[in-house]
């Protein structure tokens, strides 16, 4: 057994030696048809905005809790099971501030202060989507009189392919976003938010 183990290394040269030696740039016949594909996916980017206000929203019982809910026949099964759907709000109404729509990136939690400029309560703004129907969701961390809420604006991003968009992108960036998908030339479709449960 000794003798083998030390023969071993000898015995693999011949192996190597033909390996090396063999030529893989040789092709063969062409084999047989593959199966066919899966049918193609529309790659077409789309957008929507939309506008709400206090008595647009669905309040709970407490007042902790809102949400507005837009139908968009744009959300179909496929962005819903194979796309990407970003969404933002105007920063601007948010700040409380006139002049040029900033996209802030949800989810997002936003304070409101006092007159004494103390922290008086937060809302975080969040969403979900299914097939035909995109929510926007609030929680308080106070009950809030949702009614006094001003006008906001809202924009959702629909990709239909997660490859559609660079994974370098920033994603909370929406200038980043509208540059990488050339969002200019994507015109958003405006809807209606209503009230509902």
């Amino acid at each position: 057994m000794p003798l083998l183990r030390s023969l071993r290394p000898l015995l693999l040269l011949p192996v190597l030696a033909f390996a090396v030696g063999c030529d893989y740039s040789v092709n063969g016949e062409v084999g047989p048809p593959g199966p066919p594909g899966f049918d193609g996916r529309d790659a077409e980017v789309r957008s929507f905005t939309f506008a709400f206000e206090g008595r647009d929203l669905f309040v709970d019982q407490g007042g902790f809790n809102a949400r507005a809910i837009v139908e968009v026949d744009q959300l179909d099964e496929d962005i819903v099971e194979f796309g990407v759907v970003l969404a933002y709000v105007d920063g601007a109404a948010l700040r409380e501030e006139d002049g040029e729509i900033t996209w802030v990136a949800l989810p997002l939690t936003f304070g409101e202060t006092d007159e004494n400029g103390e922290l008086d309560y937060t809302i975080t703004y969040t969403y979900s989507y299914e097939i035909d129907r995109f929510t926007l969701e609030l929680f308080a961390s106070a009950p809030l009189n949702w009614e006094e809420q001003g006008r906001l604006n809202v924009r959702v991003v629909l990709i239909p392919g997660k490859d559609l968009l660079d994974p370098a992108t920033d994603t909370s960036d929406y200038a980043a976003v509208a540059r990488a998908l050339d969002l200019d030339a994507v015109p958003a479709t405006r809807v209606h938010a209503r009230a509902a449960r």
